[in-house]
């Protein structure tokens, strides 16, 4: 390969990688996340873990481990919309 075919291979495998890179994060940049507070979150998390069969007071696997593996009673809800 020459000097010139390696730039134009490297050129066309960082368009790439942008275009799929662009492609991908474009939902998340058109949709707004709105976080549920307090109380409010609860039915839905409660609606979670009946769906998943977990409990509201133990971690998704099966333990409490500080930072890992938090109750689902602690976790963030957000509603996410479109822009």
């Amino acid at each position: 390969m020459t000097g010139k075919q390696i730039v134009g291979l490297t050129v066309g495998v960082i368009i790439a990688i942008s275009a799929l890179a662009y492609v991908c994060m474009t939902p998340y940049n058109r949709m707004r996340a709105t976080e549920i507070l307090g109380d409010d979150r609860l039915p839905l998390l409660e609606a979670y873990a009946a769906k998943h069969g977990m409990s509201m007071d133990v971690g998704p696997s099966g333990g409490v481990i500080q930072g890992q593996a938090e109750p689902l009673r602690t976790w963030e809800v957000f509603f996410w919309t479109p822009r």
